[in-house]
């Protein structure tokens, strides 16, 4: 959602749900405490490569695009 640029309110609405059902809410969650920016690139390059989810968008996906929002939603989850 992050990456789509929704509101913060679709947003964090969604993260709370998250944490309702028990699902992660932040890099945390899934194991990840403090990653390094190394560790996020290796994510967002495997997520950048053919065939996978991000190139389902509407619209081209950077790694940079992918790797900011990655950031930025470990930020707001780590927040609520």
């Amino acid at each position: 959602m992050v990456l789509e640029d929704r509101s913060f309110n679709e947003i964090t609405d969604l993260i709370k749900f998250y944490t309702s059902v028990g699902l992660p809410k932040n890099l945390t969650g899934l194991g990840m405490d403090n990653p390094t920016e190394e560790e996020i690139l290796k994510i967002v390059s495997k997520m950048c490569q053919p065939g996978s989810y991000a190139h389902n968008m509407p619209f081209k996906v950077t790694e940079k695009m992918l790797r900011d929002a990655i950031i930025m939603t470990d930020r707001i989850g780590n927040k609520i």
